[in-house]
């Protein structure tokens, strides 16, 4: 599984339960360190620094399910995150039926997400 824009890990961790590996991906480092701390005793997860559109990790790697919750801002870079998905050297669902895309809109304001 593949959580793009994970911020401080929440939703990798809640994946993780349910997951044999979980990737968190994030432009922002300080979203990466609270991940990190989050996450640290979690072995089936791995958070990267980057942009969805540009992340070598993600290279030709597929997933079962792909989260994308309220990033759809292009943090003045010009492109979306969503932007990657027709390239040929994007993540990808697996051929065969039972992956998804699961892109939503967080109705929580940040603050009180990250006191949650």
């Amino acid at each position: 599984m593949l959580d793009i824009g994970c911020g401080d890990g929440f939703l990798v961790e809640k994946l993780a339960t349910k997951a044999t590996s979980v990737i968190g991906l994030d432009p922002d480092p300080r979203a990466i360190d609270h991940a990190r701390r989050r996450l640290a005793e979690l072995p089936n997860t791995q958070v990267v620094l980057g942009s969805f559109p540009t992340a070598p990790e993600l290279d030709g790697r597929s997933f079962d399910l792909i989260t994308c919750g309220d990033c759809q801002e292009n943090g003045g870079s010009g492109t979306r995150p969503t932007d990657r998905m027709g390239s040929p050297r994007a993540p990808r669902l697996p051929d065969a039926a039972g992956g998804a895309t699961c892109p939503f809109a967080n109705t929580t304001s940040r603050s009180t997400a990250r006191r949650a």
